[in-house]
């Protein structure tokens, strides 16, 4: 086997192949099947010395199923922003393995997907920078935003519908009046038959939010349910759960690019715009740490351009600490 291929399935099984080499890999494959065992053999003897990797045995066995949605997955949002061009799938520990076609379905054959009876978890990522759309198997399209994961069930996904929410995301779900759609975040669940939501659940935010745009959704935290309805926002924050009213423009503002902020706390528009750009920003003065912020930037503005807005309207000054990386100063 020639050394370039063989590197390339090693950083296959350490979960490090790049989009361009997922598919010289494919072509590599697809020339012979014997090239098909050199991966299955290379995966059987992956560091026998540590035993079974459990992270690799569980993302492959994903896989399989995730060919499923090959089609979804792969129609991202085709995005003007510079910072938001790539659709990043992350199966468990393997990322950027996902081979797509009939190949796949021949490769995998040969890596033990058969006889195990355990529930299997799809997980599906929006990597930092950048955004994602997935339809799943009952029909329901998700769209994940920027540092979003959405996990579900593989073995009875459409007998009990529900997904575990870790970020942010925009439900369309499937009508289905003896099936209730289930959204599980950190700090209550989201209950729906047939309806369109927008969900922020962030941990580093420090709350959670649901505005409803169309239908019913059930709010149940313990033994608490509230229900909405189109316009309203249930907020959990501080141990507490209430409703308010919100503009429906506010919940799927960043499908299409753009920012919308309403009073804000200014850490969580440096947490926001690091996950929208995929940069660092270090905020050199605690005094920013108190301001609020509330305003819109459009499609198509660079991190630059939005700091200049900011200088405008919240006495600030940034300079480039290097690669991706911002400080933040209060500017007298």
């Amino acid at each position: 086997m020639e050394d370039g291929y063989r590197i390339l399935i090693d950083k296959y099984l350490s979960g490090n192949l790049t989009t361009s080499e997922v598919e010289e890999l494919t072509a590599w494959l697809k020339e012979d099947k014997a090239h098909q065992q050199l991966l299955s053999d290379a995966k059987r003897n992956w560091m026998p010395e540590f035993g079974a990797d459990e992270s690799l045995e569980e993302a492959t066995r994903e896989l399989k199923y995730k060919l499923n949605l090959t089609e979804s997955l792969n129609n991202s949002f085709s995005s003007e922003t510079k910072s938001v061009k790539k659709l990043f799938i992350n199966a468990m520990k393997i990322a950027a393995i996902f081979i797509a076609g009939i190949l796949v379905t021949q490769v995998l054959q040969q890596i033990d997907f058969s006889g195990s009876s355990e529930a299997l978890y799809c997980s599906v990522n929006a990597d930092r920078g950048q955004k994602s759309r997935l339809t799943l198997p009952d029909g329901t399209e998700v769209w994940l935003n920027s540092e979003t994961r959405v996990k579900f069930s593989n073995k009875d996904f459409l007998k009990n519908r529900y997904v575990e929410l870790n970020g942010e995301a925009y439900f369309s779900v499937k009508h289905n009046k003896k099936s209730p759609f289930v959204v599980k975040t950190k700090s209550y669940d989201i209950e729906v038959l047939g309806t369109e939501f927008n969900v922020m659940a962030y941990e580093d935010v420090g709350r959670t939010e649901t505005i409803l745009v169309k239908g019913k959704v059930k709010i149940k935290k313990g033994e608490k349910e509230v229900n909405l309805n189109p316009g309203q926002k249930a907020t959990f924050e501080a141990n507490r759960l209430r409703v308010s009213k919100t503009d429906i423009d506010n919940a799927s503002s960043w499908k299409s690019n753009e920012l919308r902020y309403e009073g804000v706390s200014f850490q969580e528009l440096v947490f926001s715009l690091e996950r929208w750009f995929d940069v660092e920003i270090q905020v050199g003065d605690p005094r920013l740490y108190d301001v609020v912020y509330s305003g819109v930037f459009k499609n198509g503005e660079t991190f630059e351009e939005v700091m200049e807005a900011l200088k405008f309207t919240t006495n600030i000054n940034y300079q480039t600490k290097g690669l991706k990386r911002y400080e933040i100063t209060f500017e007298e």
